[in-house]
């Protein structure tokens, strides 16, 4: 249809009407069949409309988001220029922990039917907690279908769920999700009982196993069992990972394994975004032309890439800090999310942008493309995602990021496999210079020692200095600051006796 068809399709149809379409008339397969034929935009536009629509009802019915307006003398928003420019963004530490619970729902009364969730504490002492109605799950469950069915076709799983359990919103949402999509056991992060589902159905069906990147790291290197007999694939979420953490995980499981990673936070939804082939292929090209990530997207590390669904998210970028607002546009979501801001170091690119920027500046993406593509892939906005924007330490001006430390433990396959978790910190020392430290947790059954201490250490220094070039200089010119000073802990021990949900990279020392 031409442009001019759409523009006008995008003001003269009723979103009421389109809600009505989905909600009688979805099915998975027509549903996708639209996404990859779809204009771009006409989804863009529709998505602005909703988040101008979510702002309206904000305003008249949230006590807390009318009093937040007030106290920032917010005048008349009346498009979605003024959106974007004039709204300032929620966080947890301006919204959230300044107004109650009560406050921050319709005109103060709970929701009917649903569940109260806790975020996992990972940025914050304390855990905040959030609603989320049957009918927004219900919604959500949708898009999990959709994904579901595109990304793993209509293979028959037995799902295992290793989410943590609790109060905590995947693990439930996990299993409520793909409950009509194959059988599931809910486990949690739990080596032996995974060893023993997988043992006790045997070979022939093929496995979903959902968890933390740590914890399917764990698994696979603790988990006595031969993995490459069964048909295993993965849904990993909750952090970021390197590239090569995928590789390898890949060399421990049979040959077309999948690996896909979701994104999402409790403050917003659990399946904010989700990688799609297209997606992992355009981070492999971001791998393989590394000089791009700073020249394109100005940071230091390869990000992980996404793509969402802007019926349900209003996404947009916030160029000064490097960081992104989200609204939430789904139907029954109660705890209204305007420009909400999780502080993840990350951007939004339309399908059309990220298509255009790929065939400008890498060889060969163009000729993939229109190849393999063009018309299988989902025409929705891709999501870039870095990690938290505070997760890096910086010694005497020299940043060093958690992802650059497991590159660096990476290359070490060995020693990388007796690896749980770790942890960094830049410290005040009474010498009166900051110092590098890091605390390492090993796998279950590996006792610390001085020698291994020694292996792990040198195996850091040399590959971190291949990895980061200001690091190699400030070895060199300043060897005392840049020394790592390593503490190896047996597993569960240390400061790694206290039960997380997710990993926690960076330290303080008190």
């Amino acid at each position: 249809m031409k442009k001019w068809g759409y523009n006008f399709l995008y003001n003269l149809v009723p979103l009421r009407l389109l809600d009505w379409f989905h909600e009688k008339h979805y099915h998975y397969k027509t549903t996708t069949k639209f996404i990859q034929k779809v204009d771009p935009e006409f989804l863009e536009r529709i998505s602005e409309r909703k988040a101008l629509k979510v702002y309206r009802y904000a305003l008249r019915n949230i006590p807390a988001y009318k009093k937040f307006l007030q106290e920032h003398n917010i005048g008349t928003i009346s498009s979605i220029k003024d959106f974007n420019a004039k709204l300032p963004f929620l966080d947890k530490d301006n919204y959230v922990k300044h107004y109650s619970l009560l406050e921050r729902v319709e005109k103060h009364h709970f929701p009917k039917e649903g569940m109260i969730i806790e975020s996992s504490g990972s940025t914050s002492k304390i855990p905040t907690n959030w609603f989320r109605t049957l009918e927004e799950e219900r919604e959500i469950a949708k898009d999990v279908e959709l994904e579901s069915h595109y990304l793993f076709g209509d293979t028959e799983y037995i799902v295992i769920s290793c989410w943590t359990l609790g109060a905590w919103t995947t693990s439930y949402s996990f299993c409520f999700y793909f409950e009509p999509l194959g059988l599931v056991k809910n486990i949690g992060p739990d080596v032996e009982q995974v060893v023993r589902t997988i043992q006790m159905m045997g070979t022939k069906p093929r496995y979903l196993i959902g968890g933390y990147p740590p914890f399917i790291k764990h698994l696979l290197d603790t988990g006595k069992l031969p993995w490459k007999k069964y048909k295993i694939d993965l849904v990993v979420g909750g952090e970021g990972f390197i590239p090569k953490w995928r590789e390898y995980i890949k060399t421990k499981l049979r040959k077309g394994t999948r690996i896909i990673s979701a994104y999402g936070a409790s403050d917003l939804e659990t399946g904010l975004a989700v990688e799609t082939p297209l997606s992992q292929e355009i981070r492999n090209f971001f791998v393989k032309e590394e000089k791009n990530v700073k020249k394109i997207l100005q940071v230091e590390e390869v990000p992980m890439f996404f793509q969402y669904n802007p019926l349900r998210f209003y996404i947009n970028n916030l160029p000064e800090t490097q960081e992104f607002h989200a609204t939430v546009l789904t139907k029954g979501h109660v705890g209204v999310k305007v420009k909400y801001n999780i502080h993840d170091l990350g951007g939004k690119l339309s399908y059309n942008e990220m298509i255009s920027l790929m065939k400008e500046k890498f060889k060969g993406f163009s000729r993939l493309y229109e190849t393999k593509y063009k018309t299988s892939s989902l025409k929705l906005p891709f999501l870039w995602v870095g990690g938290r924007s505070d997760d890096v330490i910086s010694i005497d001006g020299v940043n060093i990021y958690p992802q650059q430390i497991e590159i660096a433990l990476l290359e070490n396959k060995r020693e990388y496999r007796l690896i749980q978790s770790f942890q960094i910190s830049k410290i005040f020392h009474h010498d009166g210079d900051n110092h590098f430290f890091i605390r390492i947790q090993l796998q279950e059954g590996v006792k610390p020692s001085k020698k291994l201490e020694k292996e792990i250490k040198e195996t850091i220094k040399k590959n971190l200095a291949k990895v980061s070039k200001a690091y190699r200089l400030g070895l060199h010119d300043d060897h005392q600051s840049f020394e790592p000073h390593l503490d190896l802990f047996a597993y569960r021990t240390g400061p790694f006796n206290i039960e997380k949900i997710k990993n926690k990279y960076i330290f303080k020392k008190n």
